[in-house]
């Protein structure tokens, strides 16, 4: 009988441990599966001027097709470009089988180049045709000058000879418009860092003071020039952008710099001085039809060149007339796309200079008259 009960517990136990172990081994459902993407789209595309020295501003367009066209000045070696682009998630852009870097993959855009947009699912792909146009007029150039530098404003003058009379700025002779026109796009060019010749003179058409600047001896650092001063900053920090406006203005000062007149002299005393392109010139106004003067501000400002600008009030006489004139220097160093440009007339509250876009023939809305241009701001051939 014991025997009975111990077979029944045991064929009664081992039907336990089955049922145990078929319930632990059941099946697991599968996972579902995650669906790659298919989006292979490029979004945007270009070139920046960080990573391309010669591009006077970035050249990015919004893809909207895929035939794309970038216009980058004449000048632009076109043959080695660094691009920069976006494009949908977890795709991979190509040329070929070789993969491109965003800011780091350089190309030959001589003749069209095509890429291809491949989809995180790895089969779904889109190709898109770059073709890279050398124009010498852009359609539009951002405001070229960066830094904020304005007329008579203390530490800008603190080299200028000392003065009290008229016009004089904490002690010394002030930083008038021309000489600081002259030293915004100088700042700009980050040049020359020495100049040539000494200036030495008793100013006899100005302040009455006494000028003396060896240009050859400046040792500008331009790394060293904020684009903004103001007048609690020490000498270590404005030192570079005084020793520039007192250059300019030694310069200017001498070869007769005022808001009238702008003398052949002045320009090519700029030129000799500075270092400067043999294609240094004055363009006036009345001399050129109103689609040439245009033509001419745009060609500079593609080429990455800001210009200087005398102009007089609406109301103010001829510069070959006699009578009391009201003028000032100012600067142009862009344009948009509707044609307009981009006027510095340096002067307004620190920091924030009075600026905006003009038509051609209403430059800042002020001094429109007999506007006398000076362009080719380059270093020497």
């Amino acid at each position: 009988m014991k025997r009975v009960t111990l077979v029944v517990g045991f064929l009664f136990c081992a039907l336990l441990w089955g049922c145990s172990k078929d319930d632990s081994g059941l099946t697991p459902e599968p996972k579902p599966q995650v669906q790659k993407s298919k989006e292979c789209n490029l979004n945007t595309f270009g070139f920046a001027k960080a990573d391309n020295a010669k591009l006077i501003q970035d050249a990015i367009v919004q893809v909207t097709s895929n035939q794309i066209e970038i216009e980058v000045h004449a000048t632009v070696d076109v043959s080695n470009l660094i691009t920069t682009f976006t494009s949908s998630a977890k795709s991979t852009v190509k040329i070929g089988g070789i993969v491109q870097t965003d800011h780091t993959t350089s190309n030959n855009f001589s003749n069209p180049v095509t890429y291809t947009v491949l989809a995180e699912d790895g089969t779904t792909a889109n190709t898109y045709t770059v073709t890279v146009k050398k124009v010498a007029i852009l359609k539009s150039v951002e405001p070229l000058i960066k830094n904020k530098w304005v007329t008579f404003t203390y530490p800008y003058n603190i080299y200028y000879p000392e003065f009290t009379g008229k016009n004089s700025v904490n002690g010394h002779v002030g930083n008038a418009c021309g000489p600081t026109a002259l030293a915004k796009i100088l700042g700009h060019m980050k040049y020359p860092v020495n100049g040539s010749g000494k200036i030495d003179f008793d100013d006899k058409y100005g302040e009455p003071v006494h000028w003396t600047v060896d240009l050859e001896t400046m040792n500008l650092n331009y790394s060293n020039m904020p684009d903004n001063l103001s007048s609690s900053d020490p000498e270590s920090k404005y030192r570079d952008v005084a020793k520039l406006f007192q250059a300019t203005a030694a310069v200017g000062h001498y070869y007769i710099i005022w808001n009238r007149d702008v003398y052949p002299s002045l320009v090519e005393a700029i030129k000799t001085h500075f270092k400067l392109s043999s294609d240094l010139k004055l363009v006036n106004r009345w001399e050129v039809t109103r689609d040439k003067w245009i033509e001419i501000l745009k060609t500079e400002l593609s080429s990455g060149r800001p210009v200087m600008i005398a102009g007089r009030t609406k109301n103010s006489p001829a510069p070959w007339e006699a009578g009391s004139s009201s003028g000032h220097w100012f600067n142009v160093d862009g344009y948009n796309s509707v044609g307009e440009f981009h006027v510095l007339y340096n002067y307004g509250p620190v920091g924030s200079p009075i600026q905006g876009y003009f038509d051609a023939d209403n430059l800042g809305a002020e001094y429109i008259a007999y506007n006398q241009m000076i362009i080719g701001f380059a270093p020497k051939n």
